[in-house]
């Protein structure tokens, strides 16, 4: 990206060595470009890029003043994205998937492989308000091993080796959800793995 910004300026010379592109003025005027179309934090990312990519060409040059300036625009910039406003509590997430899976299965007009594929995403929804996962292991999910009967009822369990705090996960399916998953597993199911 330096490179590039270098290159549409007119300012990038082939011959140069890295270290002489390099100065206050250039690295002040690349962050200003990036501040008019890039997120605060994208914004620190890069000029830490530049600064590490510099380190590693340039080794003996001091360019503690390009990272001390990414820390500076990293302490001043603000999310533009307000997730907390966003967040859901649990059980408005897990009425969030029963309404998905209700809506998914009144919607007669809908294609069986969307209406399968809504009731699966709100059952997943839904599971995770009660059981979250890590995303590594929702996806992992396969019925018959990680989505298991037992007798006394179903179990998500994942070995410690697919965990990434390395410990067995044994956890009952939550039990509001069970008529739910019986019936994904009879009805859509299969018109999702098609």
């Amino acid at each position: 990206r330096w490179l590039a910004w270098l290159d549409a300026q007119g300012l990038f010379d082939p011959a140069a060595l890295p270290e002489e592109r390099i100065s206050h003025e250039r690295v002040s005027a690349y962050a200003a470009e990036l501040k008019a179309t890039t997120a605060p934090f994208s914004v620190a990312t890069r000029i830490q890029q530049l600064g590490d990519a510099l380190r590693a060409m340039a080794p003996h040059a001091d360019w503690g003043w390009i990272l001390r300036g990414a820390d500076r625009v990293r302490a001043q910039a603000t999310s533009v994205r307000d997730k907390r406003a966003r967040m859901q509590t649990p059980d408005r997430l897990a009425e969030l998937g029963l309404q998905i899976m209700a809506d998914a299965e009144a919607s007669t007009g809908m294609r069986p492989w969307w209406r399968a594929a809504d009731y699966r995403d709100g059952l997943i929804i839904a599971l995770l308000a009660h059981r979250p996962l890590r995303a590594r292991n929702l996806t992992m999910i396969a019925c018959g091993r990680h989505v298991v009967r037992r007798i006394d009822g179903w179990w998500l369990a994942f070995t410690a080796e697919e965990t990434k705090p390395e410990e067995p996960i044994n956890a009952p399916f939550p039990a509001m959800l069970v008529s739910n998953l019986e019936h994904y597993l009879a009805v859509h199911r299969r018109v999702v793995e098609l």
